[in-house]
């Protein structure tokens, strides 16, 4: 981990807090968690007093957020310099329900009962060789608002899915010095707004797709436009035996045969779209991965992976299709 000039004794840096003795506190802190793969603070502390020193830190009113974003996230500015990154960012969910009695300010996770708060790294890879080269932001917010009948019609800016947007805003603070980047997060990030704010020069966008959108013109749907996609290419692929799970088929283990497809579209702003600066129409690439009907198991489904992206694919000899 980088650390500034101004600390050198300090292995662990959690974050600048105005106070040697916090940031001293809070590099054994770091320190004990890593070694000791533990949380709990009376394990942490070794015995009373170290217990209670941590407690004094965390509670204390200068050990701030931003302060711990930062110290976490400090270091990526330098390493992700002239590369070429993927900045990957989902939802962790953090459930404290075993320990709600005394907590206070948490909202709930997605059971909606259980106590909690919602966690989204953005974790920043090396595109070529896959080293892990540290946070480009970490955003964390807690879900105290039930669902509400105006919530469709809102500004995306009061929506949770612009939680999406604002990870990637701080992230890209963060990854200026980076020669390029690209933004890949999971099919709930497929959202119109996001689309349309990237890329610029050096930023793409790399999703799977989640929604089946309409397209620039006719009355042909995004979803089976790609199923139409000419077969640009195939490989095998050793597919694992999985138990379904959240909407998810079950999979028994054989060799599947994978035929891959891509083209441009077109798709059209949605009517909920509630980003006033956003376009009425955007060209984005696509690209259909789905097994062959001959390697599917009986009364199984074909393996599917839709995918849609800002970067540029070399022409496909297929017509594109516009749309949404």
């Amino acid at each position: 981990m980088l650390i500034p000039p101004a600390l050198p004794n300090l292995d662990y840096y959690i974050g600048a807090f105005g106070d040697a003795r916090l940031q001293k506190t809070g590099s054994l802190l770091v320190e004990r968690i890593i070694t000791q793969q533990t949380i709990g603070l009376r394990r942490l502390g070794a015995d009373r007093a170290g217990e209670v020193r941590f407690g004094r830190f965390l509670n204390n009113d200068a050990v701030k957020l931003q302060a711990l974003e930062d110290g976490v996230c400090l270091g990526v500015m330098d390493r992700v310099a002239a590369r070429s990154v993927l900045a990957l960012q989902d939802t962790t969910e953090l459930n404290d329900q075993a320990h709600a009695r005394g907590q206070r300010g948490f909202g709930t996770v997605g059971n909606g009962s259980d106590l909690g708060r919602f966690l989204r790294p953005v974790w920043v890879v090396d595109a070529e060789d896959g080293v892990c080269l540290g946070l480009g932001s970490v955003h964390q917010w807690n879900r105290t608002e039930s669902a509400q009948p105006d919530y469709p019609t809102r500004p995306i800016e009061e929506k949770e899915s612009y939680r999406w947007i604002k990870a990637a805003q701080a992230a890209q603070v963060r990854l200026a010095a980076a020669a390029h980047v690209t933004y890949d997060s999971d099919r709930d990030s497929d959202i119109y707004a996001l689309w349309s704010r990237w890329p610029d020069a050096r930023t793409d966008v790399l999703l799977r797709v989640c929604r089946d959108r309409g397209l620039a013109t006719g009355t042909e749907r995004l979803l089976a436009a790609m199923d139409r996609l000419p077969v640009a290419g195939a490989y095998a692929l050793d597919v694992p035996a999985t138990r379904g799970a959240k909407g998810h088929p079950s999979r028994s283990a054989h060799r599947a045969l994978i035929h891959v497809g891509y083209g441009q579209v077109v798709i059209r702003r949605p009517r909920k779209c509630t980003d006033p600066h956003a376009p009425e129409t955007l060209s984005l690439q696509v690209i259909e991965v789905r097994e062959d009907a001959s390697t599917v198991p009986p009364g199984e489904a074909a393996v599917p992976w839709r995918l849609m992206t800002t970067h540029r694919i070399p022409p496909n000899p297929s017509p594109s299709w516009r749309g949404e």
